[in-house]
């Protein structure tokens, strides 16, 4: 049942996922200089060879750097298209006049349904505690204590999407974009 419930919300929010991979290809473009997308990468590997060639993996083609950057950009980018679709929808709520209700409570509606999409999309996934945990002996001092501060976090809010956390995420964060945005406008 809940990979029924994983699918049809997938199938639901698609702007974000495409949204999120478009980030994540364009930071690995960038950062690694043709390397392969570990994503695609991890597919071609073996159900037996996943886990240990994996990390393996990882830690030949990238650095903590990276992988902290591959994860933390996408949470601030779909957050940021959170926040610009919920004011663009406040907006549009705000502007709509008694002649053109209809049409902008259609746009508002979409604004909205864009805006969740990309909130509930924004917070790490599974694959991203797996990077972290590529690099998990590999330094010493501030770094390891930043390294692992992140990498205790994903894995709370990995266990939080149990419960929908993502989505909750999503919905305050546009509350929160639109209440300062109407405040603003007033």
């Amino acid at each position: 049942m809940g990979l029924l419930y994983g699918l049809l919300f997938n199938i639901i929010t698609f702007p974000g996922i495409i949204s999120r991979r478009f980030t994540t290809n364009i930071l690995l473009s960038a950062f690694t200089k043709g390397k392969p997308d570990p994503y695609v990468e991890k597919e071609n590997l073996n159900k037996e060879e996943k886990q240990e060639d994996f990390k393996q993996y990882i830690k030949a083609k990238y650095t903590a750097r990276i992988a902290l950057i591959i994860t933390i950009v996408p949470l601030i980018s779909q957050t940021l298209l959170t926040i610009v679709f919920a004011c663009f929808s406040a907006w549009a709520l705000l502007s709509g006049g008694d002649e053109e209700g209809a049409m902008m409570s259609n746009v508002v509606l979409f604004m909205n349904y864009l805006s969740l999409s990309f909130g509930v999309h924004a917070l790490p996934s599974k694959f991203d505690i797996q990077i972290f945990r590529a690099f998990k002996d590999e330094y010493t001092g501030f770094k390891a204590f930043t390294l692992e501060f992140f990498k205790i976090v994903f894995i709370v809010v990995n266990y939080l999407k149990a419960v929908w956390i993502d989505l909750f995420y999503a919905v305050i964060i546009w509350f929160i974009a639109t209440e300062v945005f109407k405040s603003i406008l007033g």
